[in-house]
């Protein structure tokens, strides 16, 4: 049983994938949409107002106009040449993490059902690594160098090649890593649940 479960959650890391590879596609869509989303806000002032917009059959035609499906030549300006290879290898790594800690917890928590309630609330503890790691070393070289190109330093196309290999990272992190790491971070978890059971027991 619980190596179908194990099974069943390795599906749900695979479904992920799929999820991202669905959002790597509708990327374009969705920065077009958000774009008109802030323009209306901008005239209206509103949130409520900007998002009643979408509920007006006038306005449909510009909503589908949002809409794009990406073409092999958009990839023709991207490059990983003046990109910072170290924050796109973390970005991996986080990725993976983010996308496995919950479900590590639960499998902890299955193979110690006298432990679960620990186990399940241990999932911090694999979270928290992504979250310093995402805070120090992904999210400020992401935002700097969209700051660069904000400003004219950098070319447009640095941030679209950031964005891109960003979205392939999280593709690796979720196909490959995750899966790698699942089996190790439940262990993990499994070892901690024990210890502060252990701890709270003195």
């Amino acid at each position: 049983a619980l190596r179908h479960l194990e099974m069943d959650f390795r599906l749900v890391i695979f479904a992920a994938f799929l999820g991202s590879l669905a959002g790597i596609m509708m990327t374009p869509t969705l920065v077009n949409l958000f774009s008109a989303g802030i323009r209306r806000f901008l005239a209206t002032g509103s949130v409520p107002q900007a998002v009643a917009q979408v509920f007006y059959p006038h306005n449909w035609k510009q909503i589908l106009a949002c809409v794009y499906i990406p073409r092999p030549s958009d990839f023709s300006k991207i490059s990983l040449k003046t990109i910072p290879k170290k924050f796109l290898l973390f970005n991996i790594f986080v990725t993976s993490i983010y996308t496995i800690g919950v479900l590590c917890s639960l499998l902890a928590g299955a193979h110690m059902p006298d432990l679960r309630a620990t186990a399940i609330n241990l999932s911090g503890i694999v979270n928290g690594m992504a979250t310093i790691l995402l805070t120090i070393f992904v999210d400020p070289a992401g935002a700097r160098i969209t700051d660069q190109t904000y400003h004219g330093v950098r070319p447009w196309e640095d941030a679209v090649s950031v964005v891109f290999f960003l979205q392939m990272g999280r593709l690796v992190g979720t196909l490959i890593l995750a899966q790698i790491l699942f089996g190790p971070l439940t262990c993990y978890i499994t070892n901690a649940a024990i210890w502060v059971t252990a701890i709270a027991g003195h």
